[in-house]
């Protein structure tokens, strides 16, 4: 479900963002801005720091926490 969602995501503008979706951090200099590249959200280092596969790339990506978890739930062994 998650995995096709890409191909409709909004890619949030980088002007657009003056704090982390996840933890309403401001950005700073030393607090960068990151994409989720599965939701396409603009997230803090700390709340992207997952990376996974998604619908559009093989290998692992940075992924915000609740794409990471909706994208790896099915993964168990």
């Amino acid at each position: 479900m998650l995995r096709e969602r890409v191909s409709t995501r909004q890619w949030v503008r980088d002007d657009d963002a003056s704090a982390c979706v996840g933890c309403h951090r401001e950005f700073s200099i030393s607090n960068r801005k990151h994409h989720c590249r599965n939701c396409g959200g603009i997230f803090c280092g700390n709340c992207s720091s997952n990376r996974a596969s998604t619908a559009s790339s093989k290998d692992p990506v940075r992924v915000c926490r609740l794409c990471y978890r909706e994208l790896t739930k099915h993964d168990v062994i």
